[in-house]
């Protein structure tokens, strides 16, 4: 637990200066080497926080003895201003006194007696407030220090850990006044042949969080039995570079083998009133296969985030039924469709197009920015003027689905607070794209 506000504010801490300082990326291939790897990630996260601690308490040292003596005058220069002041007005009274001596003898008289009062009362006053004065300074200095006493401490105690239990990391530290509580861990899952659109979710979760995770795995269980495993693009050694230039921290590209290890293993199944339409229908088995290696990719690296692209919008609103229903405490982030220069939505698939099926192709993002200019411009919200609209430029185009749906992907009776699916089939490609509307 956080001992107190002081301690452990680690998230205040830019998270690219410790970036900048371990650019290395671990490649774990094994759940061992993936522990592993996670261990000696945090070291080094707490080694940055020991090190920026212990500069910053100095820097605070320094800026103390450095205090501007207008707001923090010592107690010495404090009582030396009131002596003179007290002085400077014995001299006042002095003069005054020389000035009623001058006052013609027979009225001096009287005033003898009003001058001795006048002086002792004045003494006296000025000596309460002189007692005073030096009692405030010396309250006032004894706050100071105690309040900067309070603030800076030697042994400022440091607080990680991950939501994963670490027996080794924590045994290590045990001498070494750390304590542990959240330190955020994001994750993407990919299959590999990575892309500008995979590129904007793990740049995501490089700039949200303090270990960066990406995994690369062809997950065999959610192939269909009709879609060709074998022939998926694996570009692995282009994929581990392209994780290092963006700054991940930790690679996880295990073999089925290592996530696969009996025959007849646990499944997860979706829900049936979300998982066995739209793409569910065309691929039965698809959704039960990404839950499945979903699931066990969470257990392995426990990540505070995980990252998905909204261009599979269906398989993004299952993950996250999947974490509710579950009651996993990861937060599922979804991020926008990167288009190609072409605004083509990026696919890994895209590469198996030749030029005069992607020419095909445009005519998808062209119905989805048609749609987005006749919903924000022109407010139309009838979903049948809608599906006229897109019909018109889709022509003759093989189209597996096109609706609106709601985000538990019931029909929408209106264009709004919905999402626009579009699958169409090119020659034996299936392209998906899909707009958000509010």
């Amino acid at each position: 637990m956080l001992q107190n506000q002081q301690d452990c504010d680690y998230k205040n801490y830019d998270y690219k200066a410790f970036k900048q300082q371990h650019k290395n990326c671990i490649i774990a291939t094994t759940k061992e080497e993936l522990q592993e790897a996670l261990q000696v990630k945090q070291q080094e996260y707490i080694a940055f926080l020991q090190t920026n601690i212990q500069t910053d308490n100095t820097k605070r040292d320094l800026n103390y003895n450095h205090i501007d003596d207008t707001k923090h005058t010592p107690c010495h220069m404090q009582t030396s201003n009131t002596e003179k002041a007290l002085h400077d007005t014995q001299a006042d009274e002095a003069k005054q006194i020389v000035s009623y001596n001058q006052v013609d003898e027979t009225q001096q008289a009287p005033y003898n007696n009003h001058i001795k009062n006048t002086k002792q009362t004045l003494q006296d006053n000025h000596t309460e407030d002189t007692k005073r004065l030096l009692h405030y300074s010396q309250t006032d200095n004894t706050k100071q220090v105690l309040n900067h006493n309070q603030t800076t401490k030697p042994n400022q105690t440091i607080c990680i850990q991950t939501g994963m239990s670490h027996a080794k990391l924590h045994n290590e530290n045990k001498d070494s006044n750390i304590h542990f509580t959240s330190l955020d861990i994001g994750f993407t899952p990919t299959m590999g042949a990575l892309h500008n659109g995979h590129k904007s979710l793990i740049e995501s979760n490089v700039a949200q969080n303090h270990i960066a995770v990406v995994s690369i795995f062809v997950n065999p269980t959610q192939f269909s039995p009709t879609e060709d495993l074998s022939t998926y693009p694996r570009t692995l050694e282009r994929d581990i570079e392209i994780c290092r230039e963006v700054g991940v921290d930790i690679v996880f590209a295990p073999t089925s083998e290592i996530l696969y290890t009996d025959d007849d293993e646990i499944t997860i199944e979706p829900p049936k009133k979300m998982g066995y339409i739209l793409e569910g229908y065309y691929r039965p088995t698809h959704f039960r296969g990404v839950l499945q290696v979903v699931l066990k990719l969470f257990n392995l690296i426990s990540p505070t985030r995980a990252y998905f692209g909204q261009k599979d919008a269906q398989q993004l609103l299952i993950i996250k039924k999947m974490v509710q229903h579950l009651c996993l405490p990861i937060e599922i982030i979804g991020m926008p469709i990167v288009r190609d220069y072409d605004n083509l939505a990026l696919s890994s698939r895209n590469v198996y197009l030749s030029e005069s099926e992607r020419q095909l192709a445009l005519a998808i993002p062209k119905t989805i920015f048609h749609l987005q200019d006749l919903i924000t411009q022109q407010n139309i919200r009838d979903i049948a003027i809608l599906k006229q609209e897109a019909e018109k430029i889709l022509g003759n185009l093989n189209i597996d689905y096109m609706d609106f749906y709601n985000h538990d992907l019931t029909f929408a009776t209106k264009a709004q607070n919905c999402i626009f699916l579009l699958v169409v089939r090119i020659g034996k490609i299936r392209l998906l794209d899909n707009l958000w509307i509010e």
